[in-house]
């Protein structure tokens, strides 16, 4: 491998988000980096054994299929999807992918930025900023902080 090699590998194995290449065929994955291990639970040969229809939940399968017929071969914001994590918790991703070369075979690269506790936040503020404008200025600020639920409830009533 040479040193460009090394250091491109290093971007996508040490990169904070959870990242992964997938076949398109097939859609297998067939490399995943540590932050996708550790944010998914699954072992990296759990991911590797995996196709991406895996990390959803079942009734979500088919709008995967449904958006894969309408792919493009350019840098793709995927938009907001859900997906499993090995415990079974389900979270919000949004989702950037491209298409490419990856080994021979036809890939997507994904970026996935889970925004679970976002959406968490802005339905928090649909719910409790119909108060008044302390209120609604209380809970936009917390959900800006990206506060966790609990957090959220208890600063908007006070």
């Amino acid at each position: 491998m040479t040193d460009r090699e090394a250091q491109y590998r290093l971007l996508f194995e040490a990169n904070p988000q959870p990242m992964w290449v997938y076949d398109v065929e097939n859609l297998h994955f067939l490399a995943v980096n540590d932050a996708a291990v550790r944010h998914y639970g699954y072992s990296r040969a759990e991911f590797l054994a995996m196709t991406i229809k895996d990390i959803r939940p079942p009734e979500d399968v088919q709008l995967l299929a449904d958006y894969r017929a309408s792919f493009t071969d350019e840098v793709d914001y995927a938009g907001e999807w859900r997906h499993r994590k090995k415990d079974g918790t389900t979270i919000n991703v949004e989702i950037t992918a491209t298409r490419l070369n990856f080994g021979g075979r036809r890939a997507e690269f994904v970026l996935a930025q889970d925004i679970t506790e976002r959406k968490r936040a802005e339905t928090a503020l649909r719910v409790f900023g119909h108060g008044d404008r302390e209120d609604s200025a209380c809970c936009r600020s917390v959900a800006r902080s990206k506060a966790d639920s609990a957090r959220f409830a208890g600063a908007c009533r006070g």
